[in-house]
């Protein structure tokens, strides 16, 4: 898999930065995935590496978040420029503390006796942004889950869908409005990269994500 440089990334990252102020507080979606993640690794003592190595299908890394930037008007602010547009920079900041927590549900071992080790982003694999991103109008949700992984990097794949006002993010129609596939390399406390788990599909659609993203 080939990193590759991103047009249109490149060019809302520009829109983004130049429609909005520099804010130096994250939204509140980028707080609360943080405080999931530390959540996730409390149960951690912390003391040796991860021994074994485990098989992990894309489905036990799956994960669905609500973005209410509709029905929550302090939420739909925190997204909103001076011209009433999205900043999509926000957006991205979103994205990527959402597939960091993914990432870590894959590469986690689940043995309180080992640590966990760093994820780090190494780059935004690809983006397309399919149908432009109106606010107030729905609420929409994030979905995501790894969908390939080599010795110490991982692919994951995250959706932003539309969805039901008011409504939790998996019922009603779920409409895609941007998908993205972030990559992350897992980094030892030695400052080298580190195996992870093994991703194992279970389904054909599976295996065919799994083959898309070699």
């Amino acid at each position: 898999m080939i990193a590759r440089s991103i047009p249109i990334f490149d060019r809302l990252m520009r829109r983004a930065m130049c429609s909005a102020p520099i804010s130096s507080t994250r939204t509140g979606t980028t707080a609360a995935l943080w405080k999931m993640r530390a959540e996730l690794e409390s149960y951690k003592d912390a003391t040796k590496p991860q021994q074994v190595l485990l098989d992990k299908a894309p489905s036990d890394s799956f994960l669905s978040y609500a973005l209410p930037l509709a029905s929550d008007p302090t939420l739909k602010d925190q997204y909103t420029n001076f011209r009433g547009g999205v900043r999509f920079g926000r957006i991205l900041e979103d994205i990527d503390s959402f597939a960091g927590n993914i990432a870590f549900m894959h590469c986690d071992d689940m043995d309180p006796t080992t640590y966990s080790n760093t994820l780090v982003t190494a780059c935004l694999d690809r983006l397309d942004l399919r149908q432009p991103i109106t606010l107030g109008l729905q609420d929409f949700a994030l979905e995501g889950q790894a969908t390939w992984a080599g010795r110490s990097s991982l692919q994951i794949d995250v959706t932003l869908r539309k969805a039901p006002a008011g409504q939790p993010a998996a019922s009603g129609p779920s409409e895609p409005v941007l998908h993205g596939s972030i990559v992350f390399v897992s980094v030892g406390r030695d400052g080298k990269g580190m195996p992870i788990n093994r991703l194992v599909p279970k389904t054909a659609g599976e295996e065919e994500m799994r083959r898309t993203g070699e």
